[in-house]
């Protein structure tokens, strides 16, 4: 408590976080809490601090997706009251508890349809893993290529989607390729990846970005 309690004094003295122009919307991406509630603050600070309206969260909110860990996800809600909220599912949010409760919390969960909020079409998927407290990892019922296939198929049909949002951005690979979308996000590795932009076969630029952690640093 002594050192979140720190880093949130701090940000009171931060003068460099770029100033939004009028006609851009700026969102915080999360991700990888893995129930430190004492991040949750911080991140909106951040957001508040960079203009943000609205936050993506990339997955892994809990260690095991039990329902023992909704004191997690409350305290992730009551932190971005008044934010747009989006959110899909990482390997370790395993079971439907986690997707549920936060769709009756009042989110935006993906979960492979094409979406609208505040005028920006999204598109997203739970991860096919499923993990436990442990890092150790089962595949589900579909592959990893076989999720990345049909989030690209539908990703195609949509030439204004914006944004893709993953756990991990290798489900976004497929769609990257086709550049069928502006930006993939993700998260899972606990380290930053990019952000970088490359080129599709259609000549669409596409950028993909990994966040580090929101807080759950374990196995950095």
């Amino acid at each position: 408590k002594k050192f979140y309690n720190g880093v949130n004094d701090s940000l009171d003295f931060v003068t460099s976080i770029r100033t939004p122009s009028d006609d851009e919307t700026v969102a915080l991406l999360i991700s990888d809490r893995h129930d430190n509630i004492l991040m949750d603050p911080i991140a909106r600070k951040i957001g508040d601090l960079g203009g943000a309206t609205m936050v993506i969260d990339a997955g892994d909110d809990t260690s095991s997706g039990s329902q023992l860990e909704e004191f997690s996800l409350n305290s992730l809600n009551r932190a971005f009251k008044g934010y747009s909220k989006i959110s899909v599912q990482g390997n370790h949010d395993s079971g439907e508890f986690v997707g549920d409760w936060l769709k009756k919390l009042g989110w935006k969960v993906l979960d492979g349809k094409i979406i609208t909020v505040n005028g920006i079409k999204f598109l997203g998927v739970a991860d096919p893993r499923t993990s436990s407290a442990i890092v150790r990892m089962k595949t589900g019922s579909s592959t990893m290529e076989e999720v990345s296939e049909d989030l690209a198929s539908t990703a195609c049909q949509d030439e204004k989607l914006s944004t893709v949002v993953v756990h991990s951005v290798t489900l976004g690979e497929q769609v990257v390729e086709k550049g069928c979308a502006d930006i993939v996000l993700g998260g899972h590795l606990h380290r930053q990846v990019g952000p970088s932009t490359s080129f599709s076969i259609s000549d669409r630029a596409v950028t993909t970005y990994t966040n580090g952690t929101t807080g759950g640093a374990a196995y950095a």
